[in-house]
């Protein structure tokens, strides 16, 4: 974000911006809404009235407390499911997410905390609360340092996306949003949203 917002500022100096954090329903109702003029969300949540822009990929890993290294290595969904889980509001791409898996494999978590934060998940399986689902580099980085046990089952996929409104994707604020999201994120944008 902050290499976006450098960009974005010193290709136009003038630009006032106001950046806030929401789960990403939210942000979608306030951009629908006109409370914000674009914000970022995993997960494509269809919409006539916005474009959504396709940034990068995101993968998505279960990690536990360090002391649970052992019952990760090789468990199951149905393992993981068995286990308390830091989980996320339903509103909550994270929270879809790991839903979609669990699904998938018949079985569902037995969430014991609630958090509507992300930055809170890692703190919380750190001290021995439950698993959760990270971002990977932090996840990876998390694992690395000793803080927390990386699950060695899959990774979750998603996909990063910047909505717009399509009757203002042409207003030049938001055009200068699309070209400094297309300079940072040249490496992994879709090819269909150059």
């Amino acid at each position: 974000m902050g290499t976006l917002l450098s960009t974005l500022l010193a290709a136009h100096p003038r630009l006032r911006l106001r950046v806030s954090h929401h789960l990403s329903a939210d942000v979608v109702d306030q951009v629908q809404d006109g409370r914000l003029d674009a914000g970022f969300v995993l997960e494509e949540r269809p919409d006539r009235a916005l474009r959504h822009l396709p940034v990068a990929p995101v993968r998505l890993r279960v990690v536990g407390p360090a002391a649970w290294r052992d019952r990760l290595d090789g468990a199951g969904w149905s393992d993981l499911a068995a286990l308390p889980w830091v989980g996320t509001p339903p509103r909550c791409s994270f929270h879809l997410i790991a839903a979609r898996a669990f699904a998938r494999n018949g079985v569902a978590p037995g969430t014991i905390i609630e958090v509507d934060q992300e930055s809170a998940l890692k703190g919380l399986v750190t001290e021995g609360l439950g698993l959760a689902l990270l971002r990977e580099e932090q996840a990876l980085a998390a694992a690395a340092a000793g803080e927390v046990a990386l699950w060695p089952g899959e990774a979750l996929r998603s996909h990063l996306h910047l909505i717009l409104p399509l009757d203002k994707v042409g207003e030049p604020p938001l055009q200068a949003l699309q070209a400094a999201v297309r300079a940072v994120w040249k490496e992994t944008l879709w090819p269909e949203s150059v």
